[in-house]
């Protein structure tokens, strides 16, 4: 995002720990490539460790259905207590620094008014749904159907869609 200096981020030991590993795997990359593998690194191993912590907790229950996961009184599916210590610094961090930013409050705010918009247009207005979409209002609740199909929606896709019905051609 450009919101956040390297140097701030060298100050977290997850992200030093990523840094080196990346820098000696690829030790000739450019910064910014640089900087991108190593927010790889930190995804897998928070992804990796997110699904084998599961497994885990999950095999040790004897969980063979979804009924039975239910039964249990703890989160199943969470990091292991291991990963979560070593980002909590990284996560601190995120939050301060970058989730509650100015510009990201902003853009995030920007995009809840066009979301609305758009739900609130294909529920005044459903003929403005795709066929297959529309089909599907028959049977099934409309804020449903239409929450899906916005939840499909590339951001792209969701501007060039908000711009056709709230703009007249040519005014953008």
């Amino acid at each position: 995002s450009g919101l956040l200096k390297e140097e701030e981020l060298n100050a977290l030991p997850v992200w030093r720990q990523m840094r080196k590993k990346v820098h000696a795997k690829f030790p000739h990359l450019k910064a910014q490539a640089l900087k991108y593998q190593v927010i790889r690194r930190l995804i897998d191993l928070r992804v990796t460790d997110l699904i084998q912590e599961s497994q885990r907790r999950i095999a040790r229950h004897r969980v063979r259905r979804a009924a039975d996961a239910q039964e249990i009184p703890e989160l199943l599916v969470r990091p292991s207590p291991a990963v979560k210590k070593m980002c909590r610094p990284l996560k601190d961090f995120l939050n301060k620094r970058l989730y509650h930013h100015t510009k990201v409050v902003r853009m995030a705010d920007k995009a809840q008014r066009l979301l609305c918009a758009l739900f609130d247009a294909y529920l005044r207005k459903p003929e403005q749904l795709p066929d297959t979409t529309r089909f599907r209002l028959k049977t099934e609740d409309p804020y449903r159907v239409i929450c899906d199909y916005i939840a499909g929606m590339t951001d792209r896709y969701a501007i060039q869609e908000h711009r056709k019905i709230f703009y007249p051609a040519g005014l953008l």
